[in-house]
């Protein structure tokens, strides 16, 4: 995968996730304005740099970063400074970028295949209307409709399903 393609996937994933985890699409432009400095920078840096550099309101830099953090996307480490008080500095690297990638690649290659199995072990049926899945049990306890809107289920066809997760998994293996 191309470091240039893989910086773009991970700052559209950064935007979005920190967007929905404040409820708020400026936060998730204040990630993405994080994510360039420190990139663009390669070096540790302090809040307060990191603040200075994109010139927003500290208290939403710091509850980004920190979430950034705890989301594993950016590193962290803590210095004692001459007054033994500690200074937090934010780093970010190509580096970093192309393995988080290949865990969220990882990840979800382990989901489908998940899903591969449980296709190929059961009978799925699916409501057309609403797109629920429902077990064969499920199917019969609910006499073959939707509990939700009465449509009738329609079972899935299992093989062309799996053929078609199998060629996806196939393509992220090879990125």
């Amino acid at each position: 995968m191309s470091s240039d393609f893989e910086v773009k996937l991970f700052i559209n994933y950064v935007k979005r996730r920190t967007s929905l985890e404040f409820d708020n699409e400026s936060m998730g432009e204040l990630a993405v304005n994080i994510v360039n400095v420190l990139l663009s920078r390669n070096e540790y840096m302090s809040d307060e740099k990191a603040i200075s550099l994109v010139n927003a309101n500290p208290t939403d830099v710091r509850k980004v970063l920190q979430f950034l953090y705890r989301l594993g996307v950016i590193d962290l480490v803590r210095e004692t400074t001459n007054q033994y008080r500690y200074e937090y500095k934010w780093s970010l690297s190509r580096d970093k970028i192309s393995r988080f990638i290949r865990t969220r690649i990882n990840n979800i290659v382990e989901k489908l295949t998940h899903i591969v199995r449980e296709l190929s072990s059961s009978t799925p049926y699916l409501c057309p209307t609403c797109f629920k899945r429902y077990s064969l049990d499920e199917a019969y306890d609910f006499n073959f409709e939707c509990p939700r809107d009465k449509t009738p289920l329609v079972q899935i066809d299992v093989t062309s399903e799996v053929t078609y997760l199998n060629k996806i998994i196939k393509e992220l293996r090879e990125r």
